[in-house]
């Protein structure tokens, strides 16, 4: 999920750059921390919440060993 995560990241931080950068006046400076600011936010974020939410199908943290398994 992390490499998704910082591309996403990269997207719309570039985005959010280029619109302050050309509607709002902000200086290029200014622009190159919007997209560092939004672009590392939005990959945290979605670190955080694919690092929270349970996943579908996944194996407990306790599988039921075999009979086989329990006699060895």
């Amino acid at each position: 999920m992390a490499p998704m995560a910082f591309i996403l990241g990269g997207i719309c931080g570039t985005f959010s750059a280029v619109f302050s950068w050309l509607l709002f006046g902000v200086s290029l400076w200014g622009a190159a921390q919007v997209y560092f600011a939004v672009g590392l936010t939005v990959a945290a974020v979605l670190i955080v919440v694919a690092m929270v939410s349970p996943r579908k199908g996944a194996k407990s943290s306790h599988p039921k060993k075999s009979a086989g398994m329990q006699r060895a």
